[in-house]
C-alpha cells in the first residue's frame, strides 16, 4: 500500500541491527494503528547480516531505509534520519517496540496543543501487559546511578535514592512533566533541535545516555518532556544491546556515563562515579586474576574486568 507523504507531520525513525523479525513486527504496529496522521517511515539499518533489508524492502516499500556499510551504533543513525526527515514532529523509537492504539496519535495531539512541551512520551509495557518501570527517570546523580545499580541487581535494596532516580515512587496515572523520557520512545519537535545543540551527541553518546543528554540539554532550555499514562507502546527491551555481551556493555555504561557528567559540569558526581569505578572495578579484576590462578576462572574474566577497569581510568573506548 502507498503511504501519503504529502504534508508529513510525523517522521519515525527506527534504528535497525540485525533485529528483522522485531523491526517488522513494530513497523507493522505502526501501519495497523496509526490511520489519522500523515506519518513517514525511515529505517536506518546498520549493516546487518541478517536478513533486515530483504525483509523491510519486500514487505514495506513505502519505508525509506538508509542502508549503512557498518554499524554505527544508535545515535549518529537517528542523525542520519533526522536530516532526511519531513515532520513538524520526529519520533525516535526503538525497534524491539509494539504500538497499540492510537498512541502515536495521541502523542501528536499533545504536542498540538501544549506549545510548552518539546517533547511527549508514552507508558511503556513489557510483554505481559504490566507497566514497564525504571525506563522513564529522573536525571541521574552519583547517588542515584549507585543506589539503581544496586536496586536492578539486588530489588530488595529499595532506598529511596534508587526509588527517586528510577521512579519507582510515580504510577504513571496523569499526565505529567518528566525529566528524562527513555529513549525506546521520544517524540519531539523538530524545530527546536538546533536550539538544544542538535539531536544526539554521537561522539560522547553513540549507545547509552544519549537520550539522557538530549533530555536534560531540553530541560537547560526550557523544553518540558511530558508523559502521556493512556498512550501505550509495548517495549520488549534491550534486544539489539543483549547482542554486545557484557564487556563492551559495561563499558559503553562507565563511559557514557561519566562523559554525562563531565559534559554537564557535574563535577562532584563525576569524580564520586569515577572513584567508585575504579574502586570497583579494580576489585572485579584482582578477583578474577586470583580465582583464574587458582584455575576456578577463564582468563577471559580477568580480561574483560580489566578491560572495564581501563575504559573507567582512561575513558576509552578503544
Amino acid at each position: 500500500m502507498e503511504q501519503n507523504t504529502e504534508g508529513v507531520i510525523l517522521s519515525i525513525a527506527i534504528v535497525n541491527w540485525n533485529t528483522a523479525r522485531m523491526t517488522k513486527e513494530c513497523i507493522q504496529s505502526i501501519i495497523d494503528n496509526t490511520r489519522r496522521i500523515n506519518y513517514e517511515l525511515i529505517v536506518v539499518d546498520n549493516a546487518s547480516t541478517d536478513d533486515s533489508v530483504k525483509i523491510i524492502t519486500e514487505n514495506f516499500p513505502q519505508v525509506t531505509l538508509i542502508k549503512n556499510i557498518q554499524n554505527l551504533i544508535f545515535a549518529e543513525p537517528n542523525n542520519q534520519a533526522l536530516e532526511i526527515s519531513r515532520g513538524k514532529y520526529f519520533l525516535l523509537l526503538n525497534s524491539d517496540t509494539i504500538v497499540h492504539g492510537d498512541a502515536l496519535g495521541q502523542m501528536v495531539d499533545f504536542l498540538d496543543t501544549h506549545e510548552e512541551a518539546g517533547g511527549v512520551t508514552c507508558t511503556l509495557l513489557n510483554s505481559d501487559g504490566s507497566i514497564q518501570y525504571n525506563m522513564h527517570r529522573r536525571f541521574p546523580s552519583f547517588l542515584g546511578l549507585s543506589f539503581g545499580y544496586l536496586y536492578k541487581r539486588y530489588p530488595r535494596l529499595k532506598t529511596k535514592w534508587a526509588k527517586e532516580y528510577l521512579m519507582l515512587d510515580n504510577k504513571f496515572e496523569k499526565i505529567q512533566k518528566i525529566d528524562q523520557a527513555a529513549g525506546t520512545c521520544i517524540m519531539i519537535r523538530k524545530d527546536i533541535i538546533n536550539q538544544v545543540g542538535g539531536l544526539f551527541d554521537a561522539e560522547r553518546f553513540p549507545l547509552l545516555y544519549n537520550d539522557v543528554d538530549l533530555c536534560y540539554r531540553l530541560y537547560k532550555k526550557g523544553f518540558g518532556i511530558y508523559l502521556i499514562p493512556d498512550a501505550f507502546i509495548t517495549h520488549l527491551k534491550g534486544q539489539s544491546i543483549k547482542k554486545l555481551g557484557f564487556s563492551p556493555h559495561m563499558k559503553e555504561v562507565v563511559f557514557s556515563s561519566l562523559s554525562f557528567f563531565k559534559k554537564h559540569k557535574k563535577y562532584v558526581d563525576y569524580i564520586l562515579l569515577k572513584l567508585e569505578y575504579l574502586i570497583v572495578f579494580s576489585a572485579v579484576a584482582l578477583c578474577s586474576l586470583v580465582l583464574f590462578m587458582v584455575k576456578k576462572n577463564r582468563y577471559t574474566d580477568f580480561k574483560d574486568s580489566l578491560s572495564i577497569l581501563l575504559s573507567a581510568v582512561m575513558e576509552n573506548r578503544n
